[in-house]
C-alpha cells in the first residue's frame, strides 16, 4: 500500500506541476518588444527621462541574463538625454558583460545546447558588440572629447578581430566604415595629416564593393576626404586609385597653415528594425512542430536623408555611412542556419524526453513536457532596440571668426538650427536626431 501511495503521489505531483510549469513558461516569455512596452512608448512621445523610468522599472533591468541588454538600452536614453557621460558608463558595463560571458567555459557552452537563447545570458548580436564603441565615440565628440573618441572609434577594430577568432559566431561583417570616417576627421582637426590618411584610406577600402550602405555616395564622402590629404602629402598611389575610380570628383587644396574650418554633421535616423518571431515548421516521429527563430521588421516610413543649410542656403545631403538596420540583418543572417539546426537537435531531444516520460508517467505527464519543451523553444526576441536605423553624414565649410547659423532639415521632419563661430582650422562635431 505505502509503494502504491508513493507512485501514485509521484505520479499525481508531475501531472500536476507540469502544466503549472507549462503556463509560467508562457508567461515569462513574452516577447522582448512587449516587455518594454512602456519604455517605447515614452521615448515615442518625446520624453526619455520617463522611458528611463520604464526601463529602470522593467523585468529587463532585475533579470541577470539581460544584464547587457539593460546596459545598452540605458546608455541610449542618457544618451538621448545628453548625459554623455553616464550612457558611456552603461555602454562600457555592456561591454564588460560581454567579454565576461565571452570566456565562458565550454561545459557551459555545452549545456546552453539544452536550453533556448531566450533563457540564456544575452550576449549581444555581432553588430551591436562593434556599435557600442561607436555610439561611445560620438558621446565623446558630442562632449567635446576627440582624444577619447578616437580610442572608442579605434576599439571597433578590436571588436571585429574578437569576432572572426569566434567562427562559430563570426558574420563576416565588413569593416566599420563609419569609425574609420569618424577617427580620420579628428586626426585631421588635430592636424595629423598621414594617421587621418590611414583612416580614411580605410574607410575608402571599406566601401569597396560593399552594399550595406550606399556605395556610390559613400566613396564620394570619403574620397572628398582623402583626396585632398593625400594630394598634400604627395601620396600618389592613394590618388591615383581613388582616381580611377572617381575621375571626374572635385575638392578643395589644403593649405596646412591655415586648413578650413569645418562641421562634421552626424544624423542619426529613425529606428534600427526589430526582432520579431517567426515560425518554422519541423516534422519529427510525432508529428510537426513549430520552432521559432527570430528575423527583423523594419519600421515603415523611417527612410529618409537630410538637407544642411549654411545661412539658410542649401549646401549638402547627409550620406548613410552606417546602415544599423542592414548590418542587423547581416549579422543575424550569419547565424541563422546553425542556430536552426541546434533548436532542431533540441526539439528531437525533448519531443523524445516527452515520450519517455509518458511512458513511465502517463500520457498527461507527456503532454505537459511536452507542451513545456515547446514553450521553451520560442524566439529569442531581444535585441538593442533605441538603436537608429542608419548614422548619416554631412561636412561643411565654415568661414571661420563669423557667426553662422547651420541649420538640418530631415526630410519628414522639422529643422533645427544651430549658431555657431569657429576659429581658424577648428573641426567641430554637431549631432541631431530624428525618430
Amino acid at each position: 500500500m505505502i509503494g502504491k501511495r508513493t507512485l501514485f503521489g509521484h505520479h499525481f505531483f508531475h501531472a500536476f506541476l507540469f502544466p503549472f510549469a507549462a503556463v509560467a513558461l508562457f508567461q515569462g516569455c513574452a516577447t522582448y518588444t512587449d516587455s518594454t512596452k512602456e519604455m517605447h512608448i515614452a521615448i515615442e512621445n518625446g520624453s526619455p527621462s520617463l522611458a528611463l523610468q520604464k526601463l529602470d522599472a522593467s523585468k529587463v533591468a532585475k533579470s541577470a541574463s539581460d544584464q547587457v541588454l539593460y546596459r545598452m538600452e540605458r546608455g541610449s536614453l542618457l544618451y538621448e538625454m545628453r548625459r554623455y557621460s553616464e550612457a558611456v558608463k552603461e555602454w562600457a558595463l555592456a561591454s564588460q558583460r560581454i567579454e565576461e560571458l565571452y570566456t565562458v567555459s565550454l561545459t557551459k557552452q555545452a549545456a546552453s545546447l539544452a536550453i533556448t537563447e531566450s533563457f540564456a545570458d544575452y550576449e549581444g548580436e555581432a553588430h551591436e558588440r562593434i556599435l557600442l564603441p561607436v555610439f561611445s565615440a560620438l558621446a565623446f565628440m558630442a562632449s567635446n572629447e576627440p582624444s577619447k573618441a578616437i580610442v572608442e572609434a579605434r576599439r571597433t577594430n578590436e571588436v571585429l578581430k574578437v569576432l572572426e577568432q569566434n567562427k562559430d559566431k563570426n558574420p563576416n561583417l565588413p569593416e566599420n566604415l563609419f569609425a574609420h570616417y569618424l577617427s580620420g576627421y579628428i586626426y585631421e582637426g588635430r592636424r595629423e595629416w598621414d594617421s587621418a590618411i590611414i583612416e580614411y584610406r580605410k574607410a575608402w577600402e571599406a566601401t569597396q564593393g560593399n552594399k550595406i550602405w550606399s556605395q556610390e555616395a559613400a566613396k564620394k564622402l570619403v574620397a572628398s576626404a582623402l583626396l585632398p590629404l593625400a594630394d598634400l602629402r604627395r601620396r600618389k598611389e592613394i590618388v591615383a586609385q581613388v582616381r580611377a575610380q572617381l575621375p571626374d570628383l572635385r575638392y578643395e587644396v589644403i593649405d596646412p597653415n591655415a586648413p578650413a574650418s569645418e562641421v562634421l554633421v552626424v544624423f542619426e535616423q529613425g529606428r534600427a528594425p526589430i526582432k520579431v518571431p517567426q515560425d518554422i515548421p519541423v516534422p519529427i516521429d510525432s508529428g510537426v512542430i513549430n520552432i521559432s527563430f527570430p528575423t527583423y521588421q523594419e519600421f515603415q516610413g523611417y527612410k529618409q536623408d537630410a538637407d544642411v543649410y549654411l545661412d539658410r542656403k542649401k549646401v549638402a545631403t547627409t550620406t548613410v555611412l552606417e546602415d544599423v538596420g542592414e548590418l542587423a540583418k547581416a549579422s543575424l543572417s550569419a547565424r541563422r542556419a546553425k542556430e536552426i539546426v541546434r533548436m532542431i537537435a533540441r526539439v528531437v531531444a525533448k519531443d523524445q524526453a516527452a515520450r519517455a516520460v509518458g511512458r513511465s508517467l502517463g500520457p498527461l505527464a507527456g503532454f505537459a513536457t511536452s507542451i513545456a519543451g515547446a514553450v521553451t523553444e520560442r524566439a529569442d526576441t531581444r535585441s538593442w532596440t533605441l538603436l537608429p536605423d542608419t548614422v548619416q553624414v554631412a561636412r561643411i565649410r565654415v568661414q571661420p571668426g563669423v557667426s553662422k547659423m547651420i541649420t538640418v532639415k530631415p526630410e519628414r521632419d522639422r529643422a533645427e538650427d544651430f549658431n555657431w563661430n569657429l576659429a581658424a582650422g577648428e573641426k567641430r562635431f554637431l549631432r541631431i536626431k530624428s525618430r
